[in-house]
């Protein structure tokens, strides 16, 4: 996403729910990608109306001096 100039996403999922979580990872870059900018901490994203997971910047866990944006899939 560097390439972009957006942050990178570090993603959590249920055990169990990798390819849901995979699927999930990708549609998540697709929205940043298209909203060009990126979410706010405390926000949220999610598939449906409903489904509302919060946005936090944490560090990398590749590289700390860098920022991600986490979200946990519940």
């Amino acid at each position: 996403m560097k390439q972009l100039g957006l942050p990178d996403l570090l993603l959590t999922g249920p055990p169990g729910a990798f390819s849901e979580a995979l699927e999930c990872f990708y549609d998540l870059l697709a929205y940043l990608a298209d909203r060009g900018k990126p979410i706010g901490d405390g926000e949220t994203v999610g598939r449906t109306e409903t489904e509302k997971w919060p946005v936090h910047y944490v560090p990398s866990p590749i590289d700390a001096k860098q920022k991600v944006w986490r979200v946990d899939m519940k």
